[in-house]
């Protein structure tokens, strides 16, 4: 008998609960899911923010469609489950200075800077946090840590 696959809309359903991100001036949020060939992929919007005599007010608005979940990994929905948990976990870590470690600062970032689905290929990883371990390294999302 075969494994049910991960659903678009349960996946969009988990990233409305999980998202959005906050941090100081950026936020990172879920638009949608989409399907093709089998993969998954998100479209992403990644918001910048100004303080504009004391009310934030939009400075730039950068949104993309990123593959979440190859189709290889859809048989495995409470290992995506756990994944998404685990990134979520990771970009609130990311956000929690309110800017980024490499100096730059969010607004050079895309959406595509701040998704890994490669680490879904890892075999060790099986909960959130051992995803969000794998997500945090310097060579991920790491490098945006001010603190990492």
């Amino acid at each position: 008998m075969s494994r049910p696959m991960l659903a678009a809309d349960q996946l969009g359903k988990l990233l409305r609960e999980l998202l959005p991100v906050r941090g100081g001036h950026v936020s990172f949020e879920f638009v949608e899911v989409t399907e093709r060939d089998e993969d998954l992929f998100v479209i992403m919007r990644l918001i910048n923010w100004e303080d504009v005599r004391g009310q934030l007010s939009i400075r730039d608005v950068k949104e993309q469609e990123v593959l979440l979940v190859p189709r290889s990994h859809r048989a495995d929905p409470e290992r995506v489950v756990e994944y998404c948990r685990g990134w979520v976990s990771a970009l609130e870590k990311v956000f929690a200075n309110g800017d980024f470690a490499n100096g730059d600062g969010p607004e050079y970032l895309l959406p595509h800077d701040l998704i890994a689905p490669k680490v879904l290929g890892l075999s060790k990883p099986r909960s959130a946090e051992a995803f969000e371990a794998a997500l945090l390294v310097k060579s991920r999302l790491g490098r945006f840590r001010r603190d990492g």
